[in-house]
């Protein structure tokens, strides 16, 4: 009702249109009054009944309520929707408030994925500097040893240099060695025809003759310029020794492998001495003429010296040296002589 309507008096409180049916005089209750509240103007026709006075009435008339009962229903359906709201109210603030709480979680969330996001960044900037660096060292080394295989290089062309000199400085070795050898051997052969020959002359002079130019006696073998006598008789070392000199030669010298196949080829399995020993000086081994040995022939694990007893040397019947002792009359011997020709 607006305010306009106010002063028609076209309307009465419906409580009073209840109480005219309910058969109580209008006359006796008091007119409604208007009264001015918070800006409005309100009718006040408020009556306070009890049911005492409440007239029965006859069978057939309609319910009358009581004057004011009848804005009850109004009441229940603002007291209704007063408590339905704020059942929503409050379902609404508790959803509120949940999803405050589910914000603040995603807030915290998002703060830490905003942290391990700067985290991850500083990594990846940390890493990025550490592969320019791995770079620039990479670089650095790569340079270095591009120079060190350079100078590798280098090295393994003087090494190739240097090996090449050495094969021909052991070429050059090898060459002069074998020379030597060999001058040796005829410088040991031009001794051994010295001494035959002095040998021969003084036998000789023994014997009254007054030239040493003969052949090879007869049962004596030749061989490049030297006669050998191979004895069928077995000796002593010293006695061998002896013998030979009677007959104006020594115990043979063995030179080069020549002579010594010489010899070899003629043993007829016999062993025999010859002229090697070491009686002078224990373990050094030399010729009786007083020479040292420039080729050996030994036997393997020889000269072993079994008992200190072995100075003196004996030729197997296969040509390989053995060291013997020099009372041992077990052998043959090989007489040794420069062959004359007149």
């Amino acid at each position: 009702m607006g305010r306009s309507d106010l002063g028609r008096g076209h309307f009465l409180p419906k409580p009073i249109h209840l109480l005219y049916k309910s058969g109580v005089s209008r006359s006796s209750l008091p007119p409604p009054t208007m009264q001015q509240q918070d800006g409005y103007l309100h009718w006040d026709n408020s009556v306070r009944l009890s049911l005492a006075e409440i007239q029965p009435r006859r069978a057939g008339s309609s319910l009358q309520l009581p004057r004011g009962w009848a804005t009850l229903p109004l009441y229940l359906v603002l007291a209704g929707t007063l408590v339905l709201w704020g059942s929503l109210l409050g379902v609404m603030l508790a959803k509120a408030s949940e999803m405050s709480t589910r914000l603040k979680q995603l807030q915290e969330v998002q703060n830490g994925l905003s942290m391990n996001a700067s985290m991850v960044r500083r990594d990846v900037e940390e890493l990025v500097v550490a592969v320019e660096a791995v770079k620039s060292n990479g670089s650095r080394a790569w340079t270095q040893l591009s120079i060190m295989q350079g100078a590798l290089r280098g090295r393994d062309t003087e090494l190739s240099d240097v090996r090449i000199q050495l094969l021909l400085l052991e070429g050059k070795h090898s060459q002069l060695s074998a020379q030597v050898t060999q001058e040796l051997a005829q410088a040991g052969k031009a001794q051994e025809d010295l001494r035959s020959e002095m040998f021969r002359a003084v036998s000789a002079l023994q014997r009254g003759h007054t030239s040493s130019c003969q052949p090879c006696p007869i049962d004596w073998k030749t061989f490049e310029g030297s006669c050998y006598f191979f004895s069928p008789t077995k000796s002593s070392w010293h006695s061998a020794k002896s013998k030979c000199l009677s007959e104006g030669s020594h115990l043979v010298i063995i030179n080069d492998q020549q002579e010594q196949n010489f010899l070899t080829q003629n043993t007829n399995n016999f062993g025999y001495w010859i002229g090697l020993s070491d009686t002078e000086v224990e373990g050094k081994h030399k010729w009786i003429d007083g020479s040292d040995i420039t080729f050996v022939y030994w036997n393997r694990g020889e000269p072993n010296d079994s008992y200190g007893r072995e100075d003196c040397v004996m030729m197997l019947s296969h040509g390989h040296w053995n060291d013997a002792p020099c009372s041992s009359e077990l052998d043959n011997w090989i007489c040794e002589k420069r062959q004359q020709s007149c």
